[in-house]
């Protein structure tokens, strides 16, 4: 394959909602070939219908003009966004796409999946028979510990294929807007992106990326104006941890008590006196008995772990977290991968996790109401 080709290779986008919305529209921006996969036909039509276009207002620009402006943030769009050419729906639940077509399947060599976390296993292995022998994928969620399952499901499958797995987290905010296939950004944050760490790759822990392959999907993405960087070895547990410890303070509490993400410090309390506080001692003492780096353990402390959440929540003020959607649209949310995550690795290393069991069974359903007073002893 020539390199003429190889930097006009689609990147495939599995999981269309507001991020991989958004980075779907930047790398169309900047001149990438961009083709989503829908879980259905049904959505692929009306995306079509729409102009297989997808639109964006930058709507955190507002709060940096002066009080009182009249100037507008418009919508930009984003057009000849492509899809996938595939044989039948999408199915979540199937081990993999029908090849009962007997039209070429179109491979994909860059895949990056924004899907719900819990859902990324499946979402793989609906699209299974469409990856190259060497896919690079981009694993772009909420949560920790997917990576581990990911890898599990491609050593499962006798190694046929043999995936560069690349891990990302983000800060943006971004949120669907009233039209279809329309979103607002309404935070501008950050993005680390670093290769997963296996023990067949350990010197990827000591790599400084210096000799990046020009025609990478690591490359591309430093590429977009999403203040892109890479976090090479040790770096990218941190900002994973980063991510988990909002997520786990600012999901469960914002969909319990339903309310934006800059408003949790004021609602909080409803659940429990300083929740905010004893949760983020609690979060601390689980990380750093769990991690060994001398980084993690000096850095996870309950004020950074604090002021960390403060500072995401002021920057997504008007975001609703996703889980906060999900809960109260009784639908599945991503806790799993979220506060159990951290009740698991609590109960591995012999640290308490009451108040997160607590967050867990709320959201996961599995005791009475949060707001009862006997639910709030510890």
């Amino acid at each position: 394959m020539n390199s003429t080709k190889l930097k006009n290779e689609v990147i495939h986008i599995l999981g269309v909602g507001s991020i991989g919305s958004l980075i779907a529209f930047h790398l169309s921006k900047i001149g990438k070939p961009v083709s989503l996969i829908f879980r259905s036909h049904d959505k692929e039509k009306l995306f079509s219908e729409n102009g297989f276009r997808l639109g964006l207002t930058n709507s955190y620009l507002k709060r940096k003009l002066p009080q009182n402006s009249s100037q507008i943030v418009s919508r930009e769009f984003q057009e000849h966004i492509q899809v996938l050419k595939k044989s039948s729906d999408l199915n979540f639940k199937s081990d993999s796409i029908s090849t009962a077509d007997p039209k070429p399947i179109e491979k994909i060599n860059r895949l990056i999946i924004t899907t719900k976390t819990f859902s990324t296993v499946e979402a793989i292995s609906s699209v299974y028979n469409h990856l190259s022998s060497q896919p690079e994928i981009l694993l772009l969620q909420n949560g920790m510990g997917v990576a581990e399952e990911v890898f599990s499901f491609f050593k499962s499958k006798n190694d046929e294929k043999a995936p560069k797995l690349i891990l990302g987290t983000t800060t943006h905010g971004c949120m669907p807007d009233k039209d279809m296939f329309c979103y607002m950004h309404t935070g501008f944050g950050t993005c680390h992106i670093s290769e997963y760490i296996t023990e067949n790759n350990p010197k990827l822990r000591d790599n400084s990326y210096t000799s990046l392959n020009e025609n990478s999907l690591l490359t591309t993405l430093l590429q977009l104006p999403l203040n892109v960087e890479l976090a090479p070895g040790p770096d990218i547990d941190i900002h994973l941890l980063k991510k988990l410890v909002v997520n786990a303070v600012l999901n469960p509490i914002s969909a319990i008590v339903n309310c934006r993400n800059g408003l949790i410090f004021d609602k909080a309390d409803m659940i429990r006196k300083n929740l905010i506080a004893d949760l983020c001692t609690e979060i601390s003492n689980i990380i750093t008995n769990a991690y060994k780096e001398d980084r993690i353990k000096s850095l996870f402390t309950r004020d950074f772990i604090y002021n960390t959440v403060y500072d995401v929540c002021q920057v997504t003020y008007n975001n609703y977290s996703s889980m906060n959607i999900d809960f109260n649209s009784k639908k599945q949310t991503e806790i799993k991968y979220i506060n159990g995550y951290l009740i698991n690795i609590a109960n591995s290393n012999g640290v308490d996790s009451a108040l997160n069991k607590l967050l867990y069974d709320h959201i996961s359903n599995t005791k009475s109401s949060i707001l009862d007073p006997d639910n709030l002893t510890r």
